[in-house]
């Protein structure tokens, strides 16, 4: 597009107008000052049990943790291994899948990167993981350095770095430490380090002498537990703190066996485990000093970014110093079966319980797709349970969680370990991972406040079947379900889901990891369901087909692993013709609508109807918020950001009317380039602006009003006219080159996206 073709105080003019004959005059200036930032925008931060984001919404954390690329897994920062390339494919099937954060580690050839000024690979992935709009917690100390005030520094140097960056969900101190990196770490001289003195041996008793714990150091035993560099004393006092440890291990086993389907955490909370309060005192004193040795160097440059600690010993996660942390991180493995997925759940729920005012979330799961004999364990087997996993925490008030592992690292020795991908030795998805893009889609269908019950998981065997039912969705993994509004039959025992986004919507949204019989009782879900239209059902961006309805119902088969769009036709009454209001309500006889109250204040105060057009619709309640519908866009009322500049916030309609469009080529990320007076790049999306179209996002509201941009320039066909036009796709809008108005302030216009959204649901 030419620079010198655009108007630069020029203002857009309502092409619905000219669709329509709607022909009313008008001049407006867009302003942007006080426009709602992208409800995306700002860190996370915890408020109670939840994390939110910038805009403050409910931020459900979904992830995987990532160490590189299938080929070269745990290798990813070595020099001659990096490749920005494979990482951003690998980061662009999260965001396929519907994921939010990649929890990536700091290993030792980035920690001596770091410490020689080398940055560079860091900053790739930052910028990979903006550009595919995925949050990193970035997991510190993943390898054995035992001084606190060494790693402390680096981290800080880290942090001073990145901790601005709203792209940083958080940081994890260290991946799984163990009893022996508090016990054994050197702290800081001023530090109080309970265990490392010896007053909890003068209440329990030595466990062992001195000149025991100086034999059995030469023992091979001794030498992997005690660390060498201790001096006698030290060793003695390390020694009675470690046989203790498993002393009170012992213990717990015994109370557990005899009181079936509780915890060792059960235990911890057990008049019964009284007489490990002093030691456990002690223990949690030690982890109080070592995060005070991590934490007050990286406050001292970040004060905002949260912090947490990968806990893989779910004693030391119950240790309250973990108060202390942005939100309580909790790692835990089984392999199949009912028991082991019941403790996992159990465990949790315990955590849960026990910090009540954090947010916790599961920052390690999964299961192989490799028995320890080398057998193969069915991708329907784990897609279930891990499936059931991602309920539980949608549904009892967990933070979220982080599935180990993105990928499989078929290189590696450990068959088990090397099979816990979402993606195969091919880099191609599993069923886990398609079962995790239904869980993915309904959170944010629900505005990211999940509202599933948890009714049932039962033993299935080697397998479980899991059936989860909420108001708007339904996820089951059992061969069949013959009650409710949706009903299914299969093949085998594997994840399904169903979920629809509102009472007007008319989408249902299903996906099947086997081949699936369904049907849907239009009726139940959609009372307002017009059978003299037409129902049609489609893969994700792909064609439609329409259907016969047998009464109110449909039955439809689906292939697996494919995201399919039932559209059933609605009649909201919302947006029937209205009479006018009166009062402070502006009446539009253009489309028999009134306009009032905040979104009327809203519509005035930021370009009117240059940006947004004619309300198409009256108020109406639309996914649990207040919405009103404009030709170009969708206004929502947030009552929880009352009084703020987020009170009123815009739909993206942009990102909902290309959704499925994310392989095409306009759509594909582009290179970084260095910004200049007619191009700029951003980050945040992968995607530029240029000439043209750069202009006038920045003279009618630029981030605030559109948001980034989600595609680059190419042509189009027009739904609205017909034709062809050059246009590009932002969060909230679609911009077009009329050159029919070429040299006229009309030369750029705004895509009727509300007209278009609302026209696709049958709702005009």
């Amino acid at each position: 597009m030419s620079k010198k073709n655009v108007l630069r105080n020029g203002v857009s003019m309502v092409l619905v107008s000219l669709l329509l004959n709607f022909c009313i005059p008008w001049l407006a200036q867009a302003e942007s000052d006080s426009a709602a930032v992208p409800a995306s925008a700002g860190k996370i931060k915890a408020a109670g049990a939840k994390l939110v984001d910038g805009a403050g919404q409910t931020f459900f954390l979904m992830g995987a943790n990532y160490v590189g690329h299938t080929d070269r897994a745990w290798l990813m920062w070595n020099t001659d291994k990096f490749d920005a390339t494979l990482i951003a494919q690998d980061f662009q099937r999260m965001t396929e899948a519907g994921l939010n954060t990649v929890r990536i580690f700091v290993m030792k050839p980035l920690r001596d990167d770091i410490n020689g000024n080398n940055f560079s690979k860091l900053d790739q992935v930052f910028d990979i993981a903006a550009a595919k709009n995925l949050r990193i917690i970035l997991s510190f100390n993943d390898y054995d350095e035992p001084d606190l005030n060494k790693e402390a520094q680096l981290d800080r140097k880290i942090a001073a770095r990145y901790g601005s960056k709203a792209g940083l969900l958080g940081y994890d101190l260290k991946n799984e430490p163990q009893f022996n990196d508090l016990e054994g770490a050197i702290y800081p001289t001023s530090a109080n380090v309970p265990l490392q003195k010896d007053d909890f041996i003068k209440v329990y008793g030595e466990r062992m002498s001195q000149s025991e714990v100086d034999a059995w150091r030469q023992t091979t035993e001794g030498k992997q537990v005690v660390p060498a560099r201790m001096d006698a004393r030290s060793g003695y006092i390390f020694a009675n703190a470690y046989k203790l440890f498993l002393e009170f291990l012992a213990d717990s086993s015994k109370w557990v066996a005899a009181h079936p389907g509780k915890t060792t955490l059960d235990y911890m909370d057990s008049p019964d485990s009284a007489k490990w309060v002093k030691y456990l005192d002690a223990l949690n004193g030690t982890l109080n000093a070592w995060i005070d040795a991590r934490v007050g160097p990286m406050r001292e440059v970040d004060a905002q970014t949260l912090i947490t600690i990968g806990w893989s010993n779910h004693i030391l996660a119950k240790m309250q110093a973990n108060a202390r942390l942005g939100f309580v991180s909790q790692h835990r493995f089984t392999s199949e079966g009912y028991n082991g997925l019941q403790t996992t759940l159990s465990l949790l729920s315990n955590l849960r319980a026990t910090f009540t005012t954090h947010p916790v979330i599961l920052e390690e799961f999964g299961y192989s797709n490799t028995h320890s004999d080398n057998s193969a364990v069915a991708t329907n087997l784990t897609a279930s349970y891990e499936t059931a996993l991602w309920l539980f925490l949608a549904s009892k008030g967990f933070a979220g969680g982080l599935k180990w592992m993105l990928v499989n690292f078929p290189s590696g020795a450990n068959k088990v370990e090397n099979n816990y991908g979402l993606l195969d030795d091919n880099s191609q998805p599993k069923l886990s991972y398609y079962a995790l893009k239904a869980v993915s889609g309904y959170v944010q269908t629900e505005n990211q406040q999940p509202n599933l019950t948890l009714n049932d998981i039962q033993a299935a065997g080697s397998n479980v079947a899991y059936q989860y039912a909420g108001p708007h969705g339904v996820f089951s993994s059992a061969t069949s379900l013959a009650t409710g509004p949706v009903r299914y039959s299969q093949l085998q025992i594997s994840p399904f889901a169903a979920y629809w986004p509102g009472d007007y919507s008319g989408e249902v949204h299903i996906l099947a990891t086997q081949a699936t019989n369904v049907t849907v009782d239009m009726t139940a879900l959609y009372p307002l369901y017009n059978a003299a239209s037409v129902v049609k059902l489609a893969l994700e961006g792909g064609a439609e087909q329409s259907l016969s309805p047998v009464g109110n119902s449909v039955t439809f088969n689906v292939n697996p692993n494919q995201l399919y769009v039932l559209r059933i036709p609605v009649q909201p009454p919302a947006f029937k013709k209205a009479q006018p209001l009166g009062g402070v309500n502006l009446y539009f006889p253009q489309t028999s609508h009134n306009l009032g109250g905040v979104f009327r204040t809203y519509w005035e105060q930021h370009g009117s109807l240059a940006i947004f057009g004619y309300p198409i619709s009256e108020v109406f309640n639309e996914g649990g918020y207040s919405v009103q519908y404009f030709e170009r866009n969708r206004f929502e009322y947030h009552p929880e950001n009352k009084g703020t500049a987020s009170e009123v916030l815009l739909g993206l309609l942009g990102r909902s009317i290309t959704a499925g469009r994310e392989t095409e080529a306009a759509f594909q990320h582009i290179a970084a380039f260095t910004d200049g007076p007619d191009r700029r790049y951003f980050s945040a999306t992968g995607h530029s602006l240029n000439y043209g179209f750069k202009y006038y996002w920045e003279q009618h509201g630029g981030l605030a009003q559109f948001g980034y941009p989600i595609s680059e320039e190419f042509t189009e066909l027009n739904p609205a006219d017909g034709k062809t036009y050059t246009v590009q796709y932002f969060e909230r809008a679609r911009f077009e080159y009329h050159p029919e108005y070429k040299g006229t302030p009309y030369e750029t216009l705004l895509g009727l996206l509300g007209w278009q959204l609302v026209k696709t649901r049958g709702w005009l």
